[in-house]
């Protein structure tokens, strides 16, 4: 099982922390649930920041997060807010998403990326992994 340590690990929401229908991933709730106290949670999403709150209020998570980001800001920008606002370096926050487009915002704060679910983000250069499910990551 891999371990990385980071100062801040931030969230995708949809095909991350919830899948089609609005479901909550179990394997990703129970990351969650192992990393709150422990290190800064926070969701970067290009979901409508307003739909966000609600539905994480919703859904009972809204309690682990430092802060939940939405759109219409890319995501891109969303993190580099982040990293200003809570002066984490992007070498020890990553960025946990489903997307190539995850991916790219991430790689353009410097930050570390783990692709999860999404089979195509398996062998991108420069990622810091890819996952199926987080059992098998170990992150603090």
């Amino acid at each position: 099982m891999p371990f990385f340590k980071f100062q801040a690990v931030v969230f995708d929401f949809d095909g991350v922390i919830v899948g089609a229908g609005g479901h909550l991933y179990r394997d990703t709730l129970h990351l969650i649930r192992s990393l709150y106290g422990n290190v800064p949670l926070h969701i970067a999403s290009a979901a409508n920041h307003s739909d966000l709150l609600r539905v994480c209020s919703q859904l009972g998570i809204f309690e682990y997060f430092v802060s939940i980001h939405g759109g219409p800001t890319p995501k891109y920008q969303l993190l580099s807010q982040l990293l200003l606002e809570y002066g984490y370096t992007a070498e020890a926050t990553c960025l946990i998403g489903d997307s190539y487009s995850d991916y790219e915002a991430a790689l353009h704060n410097g930050m570390q990326f783990f692709g999860y679910s999404n089979e195509a983000l398996r062998d991108l250069s420069g990622s810091s992994g890819w996952f199926q499910s987080f059992p098998m990551l170990t992150l603090t």
